[in-house]
């Protein structure tokens, strides 16, 4: 490790752990889970109140003129607090790429499909 410059300190180590935290998820043998304690503050947002929108970007097209407000918009946010667990991937399988984009966000996500 140290000819590669990869320095590793001792007293974090852990052995044969079912699961460890690294990086706010945690990693066990079969995939990665989010960490419950990053997600509990999902769980606790508040509802909506007046101007709760004007803070935050993503929903201002919410407040033009007639557009439609839907609460399940706010339900479907709240929702990522029950994300899946994420597969470890297959080096022995294709992968996909999906990007998307719009005048507020771009993203993209890795894909790998799963038999199972």
């Amino acid at each position: 490790m140290r000819a590669n410059k990869i320095y590793a300190n001792i007293d974090k180590r852990v052995i044969a752990a079912e699961e460890i935290k690294v990086l706010g998820s945690f990693l066990f043998r079969v995939g990665a889970r989010a960490d419950p304690g990053k997600v509990k503050a999902i769980a606790a947002w508040p509802t909506p109140s007046a101007g709760y929108a004007e803070l935050t970007r993503p929903l201002l097209n919410r407040l033009e003129k007639d557009a439609d407000w839907h609460h399940n918009t706010f339900d479907v946010i709240k929702s990522l607090q029950h994300a899946p667990v994420l597969a470890l991937t297959d080096e022995n399988k294709s992968f996909s790429v999906v990007c998307d984009a719009s005048d507020n966000a771009i993203g993209s996500v890795l894909l790998q499909k799963d038999e199972e």
